[in-house]
């Protein structure tokens, strides 16, 4: 297939707050004369943007560096993100740059009019792009902070990110007052951490963007200790929708500590009793990892039973990866087979949990954002983030009263309300 000298591809791994960045890489691009694809095709310039939280997303970091190859061999191909930071030699191929600068957008652009790029190693004490990330109609995600300050056994994104950063409550409602989206998602690496170093809060946060907004507002990923009640107070002063994806990672206080995270079950299930509190019909999801060192038999029945207690809307499980670098990859590990059959077991307690949480909202109205036609239905999802099949043909980008029906298929069907 033929393609233009000003063809670009932006491919992206791993969590949403890469897709921003890419988002802001395609900006930047687009502005200096590209045509920016997001799918695989032969081009003229290839940026991936990786990703390091397992070794399979490492994997398939290092395939589509090869994929993009075979489309157009000779394409000067960008290495970005957590991969490249982490593993650089790994990519050192002809025609393979990688670039480990934090800012992306302005180091690929640096690249490609051959200014001088940041290199090698460090991270930006900026904690944002200069470009705008490209707009959506239906849901736009929001960066306000990055990196971390919080170096759990398992997980070397602290090392790759850098320390916690925020960006300023102005910057923030500056860039979503840019927004032509129903929804709007407050995102970062360690959200939960937003403002510790710059006299701001994430309460202060929600309440100064609601009132500048007509758009709904949603949450990114949060730590339990975040949940208080000044934070759920503000969350209802606003258009707020009550979904709380919750950072849990293991329901055995054993564990737990051998993780390095600074709660107990106990904590976490009175964060979970709090947010019912004011939001009933709150969706709460969680992250969840099987198989960590230091899991004995016991800890998992215990994390399991815990799980099922907190009868989450859904659950995003992980075996254990070992992660080269941190403090888990130094202990005794479990075997590989045994980490992914507790996962398999967690997962079908979560199938079990979400089947019974749509089973309570059965009847119950709530609104959905239209997003995409699937299967011959329109989809999208209730502020509680339920996934809704509607047979009636309505024009996207808009929200609609919905009345929950039977479970179907990853949600459940609806009807117009």
């Amino acid at each position: 297939m033929p393609y233009a000298q000003s063809d670009a591809v932006v491919y992206t791994l791993g969590c949403k707050i890469n897709d921003i960045e890419s988002r802001s890489i395609i900006t930047a691009l687009q502005e200096s004369g590209y045509t920016v694809y997001e799918d695989f095709r032969p081009a003229a310039l290839y940026v991936i943007n990786t990703c390091a939280v397992t070794a399979e997303a490492e994997r398939k970091s290092r395939q589509m560096a090869s994929r993009a190859r075979k489309f157009s061999p000779t394409a000067p191909i960008l290495i970005i993100g957590c991969s490249a930071i982490k593993s650089p030699k790994d990519f050192g191929r002809d025609n393979i740059s990688v670039i480990t600068s934090q800012n992306k957008a302005e180091a690929v652009i640096d690249y490609i009019t051959g200014a001088k790029y940041a290199c090698s190693g460090g991270t930006s004490d900026y904690p944002y792009e200069k470009h705008l990330p490209a707009r959506t109609k239906t849901r736009q995600f929001i960066k306000v902070q990055d990196g971390c300050d919080y170096f759990c056994s398992y997980c070397i994104v602290p090392y790759l990110r850098g320390r916690s950063r925020s960006r300023s409550v102005e910057s923030v409602i500056a860039e979503v007052k840019t927004s032509e989206a129903q929804e709007v998602v407050l995102s970062g690496i360690n959200l939960s951490d937003y403002g510790r170093h710059i006299n701001a809060s994430l309460p202060e946060l929600i309440k100064s963007v609601g009132a500048d907004i007509a758009a709904r507002i949603r949450l990114g990923s949060l730590e339990a200790r975040v949940i208080t009640e000044e934070l759920l107070s503000a969350a209802k002063s606003v258009n707020f929708c009550p979904h709380f994806h919750l950072s849990l990672q293991s329901g055995s206080d054993t564990v737990l500590r051998a993780m390095n995270r600074k709660y107990t079950t106990a904590d976490f299930y009175n964060k979970v009793l709090l947010i019912r509190k004011y939001f009933p019909d709150a969706g709460i999801t969680a992250d969840i990892i099987a198989g960590h060192p230091g899991e004995t038999e016991e800890c998992f029945q215990e994390a399991l039973q815990f799980v099922k207690k907190c009868a989450f809307s859904d659950e995003h499980i992980f075996p254990y990866s070992v992660r080269e670098g941190t403090t888990a990859a130094k202990m005794p590990q479990i075997p590989v087979p045994v980490r992914k059959t507790r996962a398999a077991i967690l997962t079908a307690a979560a199938k079990e949990s979400s089947l019974a949480f749509i089973n309570l909202l059965t009847g119950k109205t709530f609104t959905m954002l239209a997003e995409r036609e699937q299967d011959g239905y329109i989809t999208g999802y209730t502020e509680n983030y339920v996934k809704i099949y509607l047979t009636d043909r309505v024009p996207l980008n808009k929200l609609y009263k919905v009345r929950i029906g039977a479970p179907y298929k990853d949600g459940a069907l609806g009807e117009l309300n």
